[in-house]
């Protein structure tokens, strides 16, 4: 079973994963990947503001393909999943070639996703808590992006819950841990 932990940037989900971490038998993983490919996007590339957006999200694309989800018997809890990047992906790219293109390639789907999301007047809370966020967007934006990731994943038939990131990272890892053993419980029956 693959579970993805989504939201906008610095909304909580390294944290919430880490968390998750330690209290069940999971593995984890992230994106982009830990492969060389994943390394340079991450390291070099994503903060590049010369790279056209639609070839950072084929980079992006191209490392989900490289790095295909781990056969396992654990449950794998993502810190994003191709769901990011359709909601991050450039506008001027149609849901349907998104979706066409995710097909095509072989891109495996989560199974679930936890959403953790903000209400928009709690939005700003986020640049407070974090004054170094790497990207610089209005409440508009970021409100958008929080449907988008609810919009993918209502067209994909990905099943998913909300979790208020706005709590405390005690309440959001309880409910999500919650959230997760009921998932494993129905999956053992």
């Amino acid at each position: 079973m693959i579970i993805a932990i989504e939201g906008i940037d610095n909304v909580g989900k390294s944290t919430l994963v880490r968390g998750l971490s330690d209290r069940l038998d999971i593995v984890i993983n992230r994106e982009p990947s830990d492969t060389p490919l994943g390394k340079t996007i991450h390291n070099d590339l994503q903060l590049d503001e010369t790279l056209d957006p639609k070839s950072l999200f084929l980079l992006f694309m191209a490392d989900r393909v490289n790095n295909p989800f781990m056969e396992n018997d654990k449950v794998q809890v993502y810190d994003r999943t191709i769901l990011s990047g359709l909601t991050y992906a450039p506008k001027e790219l149609s849901p349907r070639f998104l979706l066409t293109f995710i097909r095509e390639m072989n891109i495996t789907l989560p199974d679930f996703m936890i959403l953790l999301y903000r209400d928009e007047d709690r939005l700003d809370e986020i640049e407070k808590l974090n004054p170094d966020i790497l990207e610089n967007v209005n409440n508009d934006v970021k409100m958008e992006r929080q449907l988008r990731f609810e919009y993918f994943a209502d067209l994909l038939k990905i099943p998913f819950v909300r979790v208020d990131s706005s709590k405390s990272i005690e309440t959001v890892l309880d409910e999500a841990t919650g959230i997760i053993t009921t998932l494993i419980e129905k999956k053992k029956k």
